[in-house]
């Protein structure tokens, strides 16, 4: 499996098929414990996400990617024809204390955000588009200092 390629209904129960195809891709690309387990999160955390708070009509799909890219990025794509949002327009929370009914996406998002090293969000044709790169290479190693997920496509 070059990449992982799924169009799925948006019900909860469909994660499992999912979830058995990231596992198989990792194991494929030999992806390390920590990579699959932070892969599989995001993935999960997303989906979730777009069933349970997208209003996704059920004779829609969600398109899924995952693919392993040059220089160390895996590359995780989602689609769907939910209300617009985009979790990524205001800027984290850095506030621990603050109301996680106000932040924006709640923990899941946070955590998404702790993991990628940049996204791109779309609307186009009434579906919601989402990339997030996973960086496989350490920032020290890229010469990059940490920091919080940007908008770089």
């Amino acid at each position: 499996m070059a990449k992982l390629s799924l169009e799925v209904l948006p019900l909860v129960t469909q994660w499992d098929v999912i979830r058995t195809h990231i596992e198989q891709l990792a194991l494929e690309k030999k992806w390390t414990d920590k990579q699959s387990f932070d892969i599989t999160l995001i993935c999960e955390e997303w989906f979730m996400n777009i069933v349970e708070h997208g209003k996704c009509d059920l004779s829609t799909y969600i398109n899924v990617e995952v693919e392993q890219l040059h220089a160390g990025d895996i590359r995780m794509y989602f689609s769907d024809a939910g209300i617009p949002f985009s979790p990524f327009e205001k800027p984290a929370s850095t506030e621990v204390t603050a109301n996680i009914g106000q932040r924006l996406g709640g923990l899941g998002i946070h955590f998404i955000r702790s993991k990628i090293s940049h996204y791109h969000y779309s609307y186009v044709n009434q579906r919601n588009c989402v990339a997030m790169y996973y960086s496989t290479i350490e920032a020290g190693e890229r010469g990059e200092s940490d920091g919080h997920a940007g908008d770089r496509p």
